[in-house]
């Protein structure tokens, strides 16, 4: 079965999305009043259940935080319909530091992770499954004394001066990530799952030959294993302590997932996503492009505009949400964008005309190759392709380090990224190049290890077009040109010679990671782009 073959059944953005609310006034006016009504009682019957405020006067010299109702339309997908979702929330950003919060960082799992693990689901027929735990963050206790207003709407008569006291945590508050994810950790861990030190979002039990991996990305989590009964059985247990939805694995976090068990093939595109931005920007009927930026395109920051007025007309444009839509699908699964989105976003601060056509172009590109996306499909082991070009920032003059991992038929990692200080050859960009793509390497095959996936021996092979970088790995010759490179980048030599990575020189024409580090003709970009496994779903 071709890649061709398979087959979207829908798109959560396909149909235009009713009006959302922005506060609780224009809720109870509009339109759909007699949908967002209920869903509101639903969210504040949540916090009356879930006992997250007991109401009280408020202290002296405190202040109460702001809440604000939030409304949103949650997209059907396949059997999964659209909901009218309101969020009781915190107005987090009047939150005082070291009074109402300390820490704030709360982790979320990799997309590398995510796309390694469903590159060996594919090729392994694994079982998969999804599941929302329904208001997440309510279930964290609080460290803090917090105080907030009640929520408009449902301020009972008489008690107007009263505020909440939070005993659990709220949306919107600061630490309240951190806390929820606190508590779902402590509860996977008493469920016999092991957290990954190299994704603290990717849990894994085994027991035999039986296994079962869960990534968590905020209240949503991603289940796969070789043995239904696992599933089940988490599920259960999930179950008995929180309020869950279990939901279809064709959409996490962005990805649109296709499978086709059969070929054993699984799909990873966002066709959705890249509608609703050509919609958002007028441009679903622009005129298509082969390619993503001209061969010869140059953007400097003298394009930018160096008069008042010019940036007061630049400001008009909406060039940095463009980027922002850009860099996200340049970053879940369209890797093709990845070089020239790095371009683009080093102009936000003062973007031209000219950066903004060079946006209108991809943007055209996209329309053109709507449904293309990651395909993984065959049993192949890690490869990693490393590059650079040199000097190619002419603003600073500093070289762009490429790389790209693929396994089992398609691309899990990639990177198209300026370096940190100029190279003063090709061979030193190369080498500098080099030391990137192998900490990648090193970080994903201590992954596989982690999760039971792949032995530990083997060492990860890196690809590189530049013979005079892989024999600096290999051994310390040119010393007069390199003896000013600094320490750190000499770590890949360490690599090599403990057999974690394996340099390998390959011809040009072979590179993968040419695509991330330099624009190309239309004929080479295509085959670039293929031999890097972005395919089309729909031909």
């Amino acid at each position: 079965m071709k890649t061709s073959d398979i087959r979207l059944q829908g798109s959560p953005y396909d149909t235009l999305l009713a009006y959302e609310p922005k506060s609780y006034k224009d809720a109870m006016q509009c339109p759909e009043a007699h949908l967002w009504d209920p869903s509101m009682n639903e969210e504040f019957e949540s916090h009356q259940t879930n006992g997250t405020w007991i109401k009280t006067e408020l202290p002296k010299g405190r202040k109460a935080i702001g809440t604000r109702w939030v409304y949103k339309i949650k997209p059907g997908h396949l059997s999964t319909p659209t909901r009218y979702k309101s969020r009781f929330v915190a107005k987090g950003y009047s939150q005082v530091e070291g009074i109402d919060f300390q820490e704030t960082y709360a982790p979320v799992v990799k997309y590398t992770s995510l796309r390694i693990l469903l590159s060996y689901a594919a090729i392994h027929d694994w079982e998969m499954a999804q599941l929302d735990i329904k208001t997440a963050f309510l279930h964290g206790l609080i460290d803090e004394e917090i105080y907030i207003q009640q929520p408009e709407g449902y301020i009972k008569p008489g008690e107007e001066h009263l505020v909440c006291k939070l005993v659990k945590c709220i949306y919107g508050l600061k630490q309240a990530s951190r806390v929820w994810n606190q508590k779902f950790n402590s509860f996977l861990r008493k469920y016999g799952l092991k957290r990954c030190l190299n994704d603290y979002c990717v849990y894994v039990r085994r027991v035999e030959n039986k296994f079962l991996i869960v990534c968590i990305w905020t209240d949503d989590g991603f289940l796969l294993s070789n043995d239904r009964a696992a599933l089940a059985d988490v599920m259960n247990e999930l179950k008995k302590e929180f309020e869950i939805r279990i939901l279809p694995t064709d959409r996490f976090v962005g990805m649109e997932i296709a499978r086709d068990r059969k070929e054993r093939k699984i799909f990873v595109n966002q066709s959705g996503f890249a509608r609703t931005m050509l919609s958002r920007f007028d441009m679903q009927s622009c005129v298509h492009k082969d390619v993503p930026a001209n061969s010869n395109i140059h953007l400097t920051g003298a394009m930018s505009p160096n008069t008042e007025w010019g940036r007061q007309q630049m400001a008009k444009i909406p060039y940095r949400s463009a980027v922002g839509c850009l860099l996200y699908l340049s970053t879940v699964s369209r890797p093709d964008l990845a070089f020239i989105v790095g371009i683009l976003s080093r102009s936000c601060e003062n973007p031209g005309m000219t950066h903004w056509t060079a946006v209108l172009q991809v943007f055209s590109y996209v329309a053109s190759t709507i449904n293309y996306g990651l395909c993984y499909s065959k049993q192949i082991s890690v490869n990693g392709y490393t590059d650079s070009d040199w000097a190619g920032d002419l603003d600073t003059r500093r070289s762009t380090t490429g790389f790209i991992f693929t396994l089992n038929g398609g691309p899990v990692s990639w990177c198209s990224r300026r370096q940190k200080v100029v190279a003063d050859s090709s061979c030193q960009a190369e080498y500098m190049a080099a030391n990137e793509t192998a900490k990648e390497a090193i970080w994903i095959r201590n992954l596989q290890h982690e999760l039971g996936l792949a032995p530990l021996s083997l060492p990860v092979p890196i690809h590189c077009d530049n013979e005079s970088a892989v024999k600096v790995v290999r051994d310390p010759v040119f010393h007069s040109r390199m003896k000013h490179v600094s320490i750190n980048y000499h770590q890949t030599r360490e690599f090599e010679e403990n057999k974690l990575i394996k340099m390998l020189n390959i011809g040009t024409s072979q590179q993968l990671a040419d695509i991330f580090t330099k624009a190309m003709d239309r004929q080479k970009f295509q085959k670039c782009r293929s031999m890097i496994g972005v395919l089309p779903l729909i031909d």
